[in-house]
């Protein structure tokens, strides 16, 4: 079994939480579901839990966007870019 903590690549140590720097994910519920899909299956959860608790993070993240667009405090999620300042692919 894979340790999703525990990928390298091109000597470079990946982990779902330096991915979602990577990408400067800023949201709680995206970078939640981004871990879970990374992660799928692979621990204690199964797949299909881990997807339906990737959906519920990001349904919630729909629910946050709603609840400050209603409030009148609405702000566009930013958009993230790689450090070297282009778009993710």
């Amino acid at each position: 079994m894979i340790d999703p903590y525990e990928i390298t690549l091109q000597g470079v140590k990946l982990d779902p939480y330096k991915i979602v720097d990577l990408y400067g994910i800023t949201s709680m519920p995206i970078a939640q579901a981004l871990k879970k899909l990374l992660r799928c299956g692979r621990k204690h959860k199964s797949l299909a839990q881990d997807v339906r608790d990737a959906i519920t993070s990001l349904q919630r993240w729909e629910e946050l966007q709603k609840e400050a667009h209603e409030s009148k405090n609405y702000y566009p999620t930013p958009t993230s870019t790689t450090p070297e300042g282009g778009t993710p692919p």
